[in-house]
């Protein structure tokens, strides 16, 4: 009795191969894991941007767009990413929110900081639970009103700063400003009162954390409540 012949198996298609490239603006290196920059579709890559000494990690571009160092990507076509690392320095303008409390009120009000090309702040400016804002220049600050329309100034106002690196030509990464001045009122020609400054930010990256208290003392008055700005985060724009 002759038997049929057994079938042949189908034969199945390979599975698809593609590339992942890496750029790299500016100075750092990329790891992939699994390493190699060739893989099978469906294969997730981890991709991880390590600045290099005296840098900072900006963010990805291209086929990932993060601002965190490290990235996922599933691989279904050839993919391109670019890292870019830009010089560590402070300076830009830092963005974010605090918590504020002043007395029995309390709010979460934007605040913003600028720091120079020389990694000094030059204005913090915070919003007031009604809808106003003062910015505080980090200068002279001779006929300085605290708040529009208002007749108080602040005069003889001298900072003091202090600041720390991990080495003497690192990027600071902890700063303090403290000052004290006298407010006095333009129209009835008077001083006012003392009136004190007291910053405490850390730096991370393009991250900027600390507290911010403003305190006035008046002169022969009931002390007035200080403004208190804790849970301070900024993000470098």
């Amino acid at each position: 009795m002759q038997t049929e012949p057994e079938p042949e198996p189908e034969k199945t298609a390979p599975t698809p191969t593609y590339q992942v490239e890496v750029a790299v603006a500016g100075q750092g290196t990329v790891i992939l894991e699994p390493p190699g920059g060739t893989y099978e579709e469906g294969t997730v890559v981890t991709i991880t941007a390590a600045p290099a000494e005296g840098y900072v990690f900006q963010g990805w571009s291209g086929d990932a767009s993060a601002e965190e160092p490290t990235v996922t990507l599933a691989v279904y076509g050839d993919k391109t990413v670019t890292a870019t690392f830009i010089v560590d320095t402070m300076a830009g303008t830092y963005t974010g929110v605090a918590k504020a409390t002043f007395g029995d009120t309390s709010w979460n009000p934007k605040v913003e900081a600028v720091f120079d090309e020389t990694n000094k702040l030059t204005s913090f400016t915070y919003h007031y639970f009604d809808g106003t804002s003062e910015t505080m220049p980090f200068g002279d600050y001779s006929g300085w009103p605290r708040r529009e329309g208002e007749t108080r100034e602040i005069v003889e106002l001298e900072w003091r700063e202090t600041i720390k690196c991990n080495s003497i030509d690192a990027t600071p990464t902890s700063f303090m400003y403290d000052a004290f001045g006298v407010l006095q009122d333009r129209e009835e020609g008077y001083d006012y009162g003392g009136t004190r400054y007291s910053f405490n930010l850390s730096r991370d990256g393009n991250t900027i954390t600390g507290t911010f208290i403003y305190n006035i003392e008046k002169l022969g008055w009931p002390s007035i409540p200080s403004l208190t700005l804790e849970d301070i985060k900024l993000t470098r724009q």
